[in-house]
């Protein structure tokens, strides 16, 4: 696929995310939050979003003001209820004051084994209960250096066909750089960025492509970010490992 310019960088609001994964004791988390809230500026032009363990979400809900930073959940189960336990539900998060939920991680596929067709019934779940949804995509280091990132990108993609796409966003990140310390070259993240959005609009419509937000996770920090948002096509970042830096995190957040 050849790069094609939508040019409205301007018109999508840029999303930062923060997936704090299974880290921090509780008073550290608390702690962080509390310093993010009162540190981090409110700008029309971006939202926040934290993504605390599941344990953690409670408290933490009530230190944040949607205002300035929206509270996220790191998955959500495929059924809205039953006997499935230790897993928690769309609608569990919903209740709880989640408005964002990451979907399809990396390490969730890597680790659990899952599918697009778990996937797609987890983001279902998600809508149906009002999330925003995070929809994480990338390739395998093998896949990449054989020149089938599009092409896994594509069949990830597969499933986005009849969502709502005012509720999809899309988190491009190449598992082989996930706490590498790695990135693609820049042009590169550009490039593919942009090939995603030639997918969306084939699978939907001009509108949604150029609407979705698509963000860039993998090794973000504050000594990268600049590089990577000044980018068209990138709409923000998911940041790992940063995002339990409160300093860090405030420094990718100032980035875009």
């Amino acid at each position: 696929m050849t790069a094609i310019s939508y040019n409205i960088f301007m018109a999508r609001k840029n999303i930062i995310a923060g997936n704090w994964k299974m880290n921090l004791h509780y008073e550290d988390a608390i702690a962080l939050a509390q310093i993010l809230i009162d540190k981090i500026v409110k700008k029309d032009n971006r939202d926040i979003v934290i993504c605390p363990p599941f344990p953690y979400l409670d408290k933490i809900r009530h230190i944040l003001d949607k205002n300035t930073i929206y509270l996220g959940a790191q998955d959500c189960h495929e059924q809205q209820n039953g006997a499935h336990t230790g897993d928690v539900s769309a609608m569990m998060l919903k209740d709880i004051g989640c408005d964002y939920v990451i979907i399809g991680h990396s390490e969730r596929r890597q680790s659990y084994h899952e599918d697009v067709l778990l996937l797609d019934r987890k983001i279902k779940q998600a809508h149906h209960h009002g999330l925003h949804v995070i929809y994480c995509i990338g390739e395998t280091l093998q896949q990449y250096q054989t020149h089938e990132t599009l092409p896994t990108l594509k069949r990830q993609l597969s499933i986005l066909r009849n969502y709502d796409y005012r509720h999809i966003r899309i988190a491009y990140e190449p598992f082989w750089a996930i706490g590498s310390g790695l990135t693609p070259k820049i042009p590169e993240i550009q490039t593919i960025h942009n090939n995603i959005r030639q997918e969306l609009e084939l699978l939907t419509n001009h509108d949604n492509a150029q609407n979705t937000h698509i963000l860039y996770g993998g090794s973000v920090k504050p000594d990268n970010v600049g590089s990577i948002a000044s980018l068209e096509d990138v709409d923000g970042a998911l940041v790992g490992g940063a995002s339990l830096k409160a300093n860090d995190f405030i420094a990718i957040c100032n980035s875009f």
